[in-house]
C-alpha cells in the first residue's frame, strides 16, 4: 500500500478494482474475492489467446496444422494462467487483466484490418481501448502496443489508409481511446497525489524503497540470467522440480529477488523462438511477413524485464508480463515453416496429415507434439511445487494422491 496525507491507498492498478470489484460491491454490498477476480480475466485472456491464435493462423499461416492453433494458445494459458492462479492474489490480479486486455486488443487490431488494407473502424476502436486499458492494469506490458506498428504496417506506409482524408474516421479510432484512458489515469493521481504524473512510488510502504533504487546496470546481469538462462533445480521426490537456487551476481547493491522457476526457455513450447537467429529462421519469418512482429515481441519482452528489474526486482509473478510474448515470438517461427498452400501442408486435418505433406514437416510435426505435452506438464507441474500457496498445504489429500498416482515407485 501507499500511505499519502492521512490515507492508504492500494499502488497496483485501477482498472481491475474499477471493473469488478467496484460494481460487485455496489450490486451485492458486499467484497467481490480475488480469486473470482482472477477467474473473470483469465477466462477473457484464454478466449482471446485462441481466438488471436486462430486468426494469425487464418491471415499467415493456413498451411500450418489446426491443432497446432490450439496446442500454441493452449500452452500460452498454461503458461501464464497457471503460474498466476496459483496464488491469484491482489499482485496477480492486475497482471492478468493486462494479459487478458493486452491480447483482446491485439486481436481486435488484426481483426480490423481487412484484405484490402483498409481499416474498420469499430474493432480498432474497441482495440485500442483494450489497450490503453493495459496501462492502468500492468503499465509494463503496455510495450506489447508496440505490435501496433507490424500490425498497421500496411495502411500506413504501404496503402496510406490511415494517413489520408478518408482515413480521418479510422484513425481517430486508434488514437482517441488512449488519450481518454491517458486523461483518465492522470486525474486519478491527481486526485490522489496532487500531481498527474505521480503514481504515489515515493509512499509505498514496503521493503523496497522506490525513492532510492533509480537505474542500476548493475542489476541487470541477475536478471537476464534468472528469466532467460537460469533452468529450474530438479530432484527425485514429487513433483521432480523445485525453485532454482538464486545466482547472485557481483552487483553490490540490493537485488530484489522470490525465488522463480528458471529461465523462460524452460518452457519446451517457448525454444522455438530462438530459431529465428538461424539463417533460415531469419529468411522463413522475412518471406512470411513475421519477421517484425517476431523482433518486436522478442525486443518487447527484453525491454519488460529491465524495466520490472529496475522498478521492481526479479519475481517469478513477473515472468508473466512477458510470456505471453515469448509464446507468440515462437508462434511466429513455426507459422512461417508452413507454406500457405494449403495442398502441400494440411491445415484443416487435426493431425496435420495430407498426402504432400513432406519428410520435414512430418518430423516437424512430432517435435511440435513432443514440445506440446512437455509444456503442459511442465506448467502443470508448479500447482505442486511446494512453497507457501502449494495444494501441499490447502489440499494434502489431493496432493498425496496425485503424488501416488505419478510417482508410485516412490
Amino acid at each position: 500500500t501507499a500511505y499519502f496525507q492521512g490515507k492508504y491507498y492500494v499502488y497496483v492498478g485501477v482498472v481491475p478494482c474499477v471493473l469488478t470489484f467496484l460494481p460487485y460491491r455496489l450490486i451485492t454490498g458486499s467484497d467481490m474475492s480475488n480469486p473470482a477476480s482472477f477467474l473473470i480475466f483469465a477466462a477473457i485472456f484464454a478466449a482471446a489467446a485462441f481466438l488471436l491464435v486462430l486468426l494469425i493462423r487464418k491471415r499467415f499461416a493456413p498451411g500450418m496444422p489446426f491443432i497446432f492453433a490450439l496446442l500454441f494458445a493452449s500452452g500460452s494459458v498454461f503458461g501464464s494462467a497457471v503460474l498466476l492462479a496459483k496464488h491469484a492474489d491482489i499482485y496477480c490480479i492486475p497482471i492478468m487483466s493486462a494479459l487478458a486486455f493486452a491480447v483482446t486488443g491485439l486481436l481486435l487490431w488484426l481483426y480490423s484490418v481487412k484484405k484490402d488494407g483498409s481499416v474498420s473502424v469499430m474493432p480498432a476502436l474497441f482495440g485500442s481501448l483494450s489497450m490503453a486499458l493495459v496501462a492502468g492494469c500492468r503499465p509494463p506490458v503496455f510495450l506489447a502496443a508496440a505490435l501496433a506498428v507490424p500490425i498497421y504496417y500496411r495502411p500506413i506506409f504501404k496503402d496510406r489508409t490511415l494517413v489520408s482524408k478518408k482515413g480521418v474516421l479510422p484513425t481517430i479510432a486508434l488514437v482517441f481511446p488512449m488519450f481518454v484512458v491517458a486523461g483518465a489515469l492522470m486525474y486519478y493521481n491527481y486526485a490522489r497525489f496532487g500531481s498527474p504524473f505521480d503514481f504515489g512510488a515515493n509512499y509505498n510502504l514496503t521493503n523496497n524503497d522506490m525513492t532510492v533504487r533509480g537505474f542500476r546496470p548493475g542489476r541487470l546481469g541477475t536478471a537476464l540470467f534468472a528469466y532467460f538462462i537460469d533452468l529450474p533445480d530438479t530432484w527425485i521426490n514429487f513433483p521432480f522440480i523445485r525453485y532454482a537456487t538464486f545466482a547472485d551476481g557481483s552487483y553490490q547493491g540490493t537485488t530484489i529477488y522470490f525465488s522463480t522457476f528458471g529461465s523462460v526457455f524452460a518452457w519446451p513450447l517457448i525454444m522455438p523462438a530462438l530459431a529465428g537467429l538461424a539463417r533460415r529462421g531469419f529468411s522463413s519469418l522475412k518471406k512470411n511477413r513475421l519477421l517484425l512482429p517476431w523482433i518486436i515481441m522478442l525486443c518487447a519482452g527484453v525491454l519488460i524485464v529491465i524495466v520490472d528489474t529496475q522498478v521492481a526486482g526479479v519475481l517469478s509473478r513477473y515472468y508473466c508480463d512477458m510470456l505471453f510474448l515469448m509464446f507468440g515470438a515462437s508462434l511466429m517461427l513455426i507459422a512461417s515453416l508452413y507454406p500457405d498452400d494449403r495442398s502441400a501442408v494440411s491445415g484443416d486435418e487435426p493431425d496435420g496429415s495430407a498426402a504432400g505433406l513432406t519428410a520435414e514437416h512430418t518430423k516437424l510435426n512430432t517435435l511440435m507434439y513432443i514440445a506440446f505435452a512437455a509444456t503442459a506438464i511442465y506448467s502443470l507441474i508448479f500447482i505442486f511445487v511446494d512453497d507457501t500457496s502449494s495444494i501441499v498445504y490447502y489440499r494434502p489429500v489431493i496432493f498425496n494422491y496425485v503424488k501416488t498416482l505419478v510417482a508410485f515407485w516412490l
